[in-house]
């Protein structure tokens, strides 16, 4: 049995929640691990994901927890934090407060979980005459 193990840092901009962890979890960088196993028998390589777990930080304060989570929870964690605004709209960064404007005019961005570069797309709505 072959395995191979895939370690990646993910970042949250802002505080948020995370299935199968019952608190709130602050913003920041956090480490993912995901093991996935060979399946033998084929003519190519190919693995199935055998588990994925996040470190964050323990309830006491003082300690990391390690949390065995989904990955599309995982995943629909970073796209609520890609599109829910920040809190305060005096701190968000310059191209955050373009990106409203754009949103404003009709314009949006289309935000992709992983980092892609967001494409501009454009929306119309027009209503029935």
């Amino acid at each position: 049995m072959t395995i191979r193990t895939i370690r990646r840092t993910i970042a949250f901009r802002r505080p948020f929640y995370l299935k199968g962890v019952d608190r709130l979890l602050p913003r920041g960088d956090y480490s993912v691990v995901t093991d996935e196993e060979l399946i033998e028998g084929l003519s190519f390589s190919a693995y199935h994901r055998v588990s994925t777990v996040i470190f964050v930080p323990a309830p006491s304060g003082s300690g990391i927890e390690m949390v065995t989570i989904e990955p599309l929870d995982l995943e629909a964690a970073l796209e609520r934090d890609a599109v829910s605004p920040p809190h305060g709209a005096d701190q968000l960064p310059q191209d955050e407060i373009s990106d409203q404007a754009r949103v404003a005019r009709g314009t949006t961005r289309v935000l992709h979980p992983q980092g892609i570069q967001p494409t501009a797309v454009n929306m119309r709505i027009d209503a029935p005459s």
